[in-house]
């Protein structure tokens, strides 16, 4: 019974929102899929390597992997894997909430509280063929806030490379 409780506790007292996460994969599967998204990533490594403390030029290639980000097509794969999960696991939601949840936020040494980018009021199945389009740009709004100027720069000023950055997005009802 002792070992139950701590279970019990949650079950009793937690509002937890139904949701799904889309794993650290799923960012990388989309940035491998854009060369346009491997060479801003590569030239903002390059940058961060040799020049960080030039953060006027920092800050223009984050802007610039950013856009490529928003604007990358995502693959039907990826696509189909978001609007399916969203299908199974949250078929009566109008409205969603697309939040952050990065791999280098809240590591010993290091906090980034504030430092990545959520979206709330997400409509689903915004058009005929139901792609959730508007899903998607908030899920590429999230995994852009990866790469901002500020984000970057803390986690490089915490030996963090660019390359061990992850973000996963957490897709919830706010029921």
């Amino acid at each position: 019974e002792l070992e139950s409780a701590p279970l019990r506790l949650v079950h009793d007292h937690a509002c937890v929102p139904r949701g799904i996460a889309l794993p650290f994969s799923i960012q990388q599967r989309f940035n491998e899929s854009s060369g346009e998204i491997r060479r801003a990533l590569a030239e903002l490594h390059q940058a961060l390597e040799t020049d960080a403390a030039n953060a006027e030029a920092v800050e223009e290639l984050c802007e610039a992997l950013q856009q490529a980000i928003r604007t990358a097509e995502v693959p039907h794969d990826i696509r189909d894997e978001i609007t399916q999960a969203i299908a199974e696991h949250l078929p009566s939601a109008t409205l969603l909430v697309v939040r952050s949840s990065s791999n280098a936020e809240d590591l010993a040494g290091f906090s980034a509280a504030g430092l990545y980018h959520s979206v709330v009021g997400v409509p689903t199945a915004d058009d005929a063929a139901g792609t959730d389009a508007a899903v998607l740009a908030a899920v590429k709004e999230v995994w852009a806030s990866t790469v901002s100027a500020r984000a970057a720069q803390h986690r490089h000023a915490a030996a963090i490379p660019l390359s061990r950055g992850f973000m996963s997005a957490l897709i919830q009802a706010p029921d």
